[in-house]
Parts: C-alpha cells; sequence; structure tokens
C-alpha cells in the first residue's frame, strides 16, 4: 500500500526542495508540509488528494503557479500566505469553501466555471478571477449598415458582465433580377469567436418589370446633390456613362429596393443613400 497522507510539517523549510510530484496514492495533506521550502517552484497535485491543510505551502516564494485537484472541497488559513511570486491558482469546482488569509494579495484565480464557488468569493474579496468555461446564453445578432455588417453579442448566464462581442463585414453574393425574373442579395458573416454562429441574410429582389424603375438617361454623367432625394420609386438604373454620385442624391427614397451602379462609377458620397436603408446596392466590378 502506497503512502496515503503526507504529514505535519514534513518538509518545512527543506530551501532545497525544488521539485515535488506527490504520488497518486495520497489523499491528503498535512499542515504546513511544505511550509517556507523557499525555492520550491514545481508541485504536482493528484486527483485523489481531497485535504490540504492550513499553512501547507506558506512561504514558498518560488512558487508560480499550482493547480488544485477536483475533489478539495476547501483551502484554508494562510495556505498560500507568504507566496509572494504565486500569481495564478487554478481552484475546481469542488472547492466550497476559501479561507479569507488563504493567499498573498498579488493572487489571480483560475475557476472552471463563474457558477463556482471560488469565482463569487473572488468577487467578494475584490481578487482577481479568470474563467475557463462561460454558460454562453443565445447569442444576439444586429445587421447594420444595409445588412452590410453583423453586430454580435453574448452573454454569460452566470454573470452578466462577462460578454463577448464582435462585429464583422459580410460577403455579399448578389444575382442581379432582370425585367421578369426576380434575383437575391445573400448576405454571409463569419465569426472568429466560438460563441457565435456563422450568419445569412437572403434578401429577394423584385423583377424589375414589377417595380417602379427609374432608368437614367445613357448620355448622364454625373448625378447631382439631392437629385433625386425622397423619390418615390423602387428601382434605380444608373448607366453606364455616369461617373458621380453626388451628396443625399437617393436619400430619404422609403420605397427603394433596389440600385444598380456600373463599374465606371468612381465617386459616391457617403450619404447618397442615406436614409433609404432596405434598398439592395448592386455595384458592378
Amino acid at each position: 500500500m502506497g503512502v496515503t497522507s503526507i504529514g505535519y510539517g514534513a518538509f518545512s523549510a527543506c530551501s532545497g526542495l525544488t521539485n515535488v510530484t506527490i504520488p497518486d496514492s495520497v489523499t491528503s495533506i498535512g499542515e504546513g508540509a511544505f511550509y517556507e521550502c523557499s525555492n520550491l517552484t514545481v508541485v504536482n497535485i493528484p486527483l485523489g488528494v481531497t485535504s490540504i491543510g492550513e499553512w501547507t505551502f506558506s512561504g514558498c516564494t518560488s512558487l508560480t503557479s499550482i493547480t488544485i485537484p477536483e475533489g478539495v472541497t476547501s483551502i484554508g488559513n494562510f495556505t498560500f500566505s507568504g507566496c509572494t511570486n504565486l500569481t495564478s491558482i487554478h481552484i475546481p469546482g469542488s472547492v466550497t469553501s476559501i479561507s479569507d488569509s488563504a493567499f498573498s494579495a498579488n493572487i489571480r484565480l483560475i475557476a472552471d466555471s463563474c457558477a463556482d464557488y471560488s469565482f463569487s468569493w473572488a468577487s467578494s474579496h475584490g481578487v482577481s478571477c479568470d474563467v475557463l468555461h462561460h454558460d454562453w446564453q443565445d447569442a444576439v445578432y444586429t445587421w447594420t449598415d444595409n445588412n452590410m455588417k453583423v453586430e454580435a453579442r453574448c452573454v454569460c448566464a452566470n454573470y452578466a458582465a462577462h460578454t463577448v462581442t464582435e462585429t464583422v463585414d459580410t460577403v455579399l453574393t448578389l444575382q442581379a433580377p432582370d425585367d421578369e425574373t426576380p434575383g437575391s442579395a445573400t448576405y454571409t458573416a463569419e465569426f472568429t469567436e466560438d460563441a457565435f454562429s456563422a450568419q445569412t441574410k437572403t434578401v429577394t429582389i423584385p423583377a424589375l418589370g414589377e417595380l417602379r424603375v427609374l432608368r437614367l438617361p445613357a448620355n448622364l454623367q454625373e448625378i447631382d446633390e439631392e437629385a433625386f432625394a425622397g423619390l418615390n420609386v423602387q428601382a434605380v438604373i444608373i448607366p453606364d456613362g455616369c461617373d458621380t454620385v453626388g451628396d443625399r442624391a437617393f436619400a430619404d427614397c422609403p420605397h427603394l429596393l433596389y440600385i444598380r451602379i456600373p463599374a465606371g462609377v468612381t465617386s459616391i458620397a457617403a450619404d447618397a443613400f442615406e436614409g433609404s436603408g432596405q434598398a439592395v446596392i448592386d455595384r458592378a466590378q
């Protein structure tokens, strides 16, 4: 039968001790077992350990990180006090009690979930705590800029202050309509954050023959400022010879669904279609 416990003060003040791997058979570590082992840098605690005594690693000034195994239920008085270089400790969900004096002031905890006791303890004691796993609620997607951007937001169910947001540009695949056959504009957004899924929105463009279409003259070279602002049309066909679309040229056209812009247009004012947000803009490449 292997060793099952490490007794009170077993390796206390062993300055030559630098690396410890505790056998899997050990289930408890006694008070002060590694007290003031000032050169101890690595400690591997097996899963079988369920009890870690007070003052166990106090004064281990060379220890920089440690993982408490699942199954340990409490961290007692001064367990890691005086560990001035210990900056992070992984606390499992099994821990349900942490002493106010368990750690040095500069500690950062790592919790499995913000539903864990260690996270709520850290929050109430002003201690930093990173979370490995969030219970994310359903993501909310907001389409903006005439479907050309998607804003995504996800909130943790256990702690609303934990949110993930991302805004991405969409990729547009356009099937332009002709006079009799409807077309479509498909907008696809891919996200880098795991909390979000790819989003697709498809807008049907009615056949031009079914719309109130403004077909501009073939010899038109420039569309002036506010030239067609507020116009009650549903589609606009800009001729190939046009090269400029001025300020608010098609602004506030509430029924505008489709605008075809030829490749020769080199200047389009930023507010050319302001207030005509439902329109699909077919920009030739």
